[in-house]
Formats: structure tokens, C-alpha cells, sequence
């Protein structure tokens, strides 16, 4: 994940590109977020976090509300 060796740019660039194939991928979404909440885009990173967590499956739904209560905390 290029967001925690402290590149969001491009965490950011390649989520979107991530995205643009597939735009309901909650991992797509997820890793979008979490470049933008780096950057301190909260309130964009919690839309994509809450659209992430509507498509997610069991298994993502409690990493999603924890980006989800992060975001909202800052």
C-alpha cells in the first residue's frame, strides 16, 4: 500500500485507476479512502468509505467502519 511508504499521490492515482474499472470494488474504495484520509480529505474519504462498506461482504465490514469512526474522529 504506497499510502503507509508515504506516497498517497500515488495510492490516490492508482485507486482511482482501480476504480475507473471497477466503481463499486470495496477494495478500490477502501484503498481510495485511505489515501485520501492521509491527505486529510475526511470528508471524501468518508463517502468512499461508507460506499465501501454497502458493497462489502462480511469480511471487509469491520475494517470499513473502522476507516469509517477514523475518518469521522479527525
Amino acid at each position: 500500500c504506497y499510502g503507509f511508504e508515504g506516497n498517497t499521490p500515488q495510492q490516490e492515482a492508482l485507486s482511482r485507476k482501480a476504480m475507473a474499472l471497477d466503481p463499486k470494488s470495496p477494495d478500490a474504495l477502501m484503498n481510495l479512502g485511505n489515501a485520501l484520509s492521509t491527505q486529510k480529505k475526511w470528508d471524501e474519504a468518508e463517502g468512499l468509505y461508507l460506499m465501501a462498506y454497502a458493497q462489502a461482504s462480511d469480511r471487509r465490514e469491520a475494517a470499513s467502519m473502522r476507516n469509517i469512526a477514523c475518518a469521522l474522529s479527525n
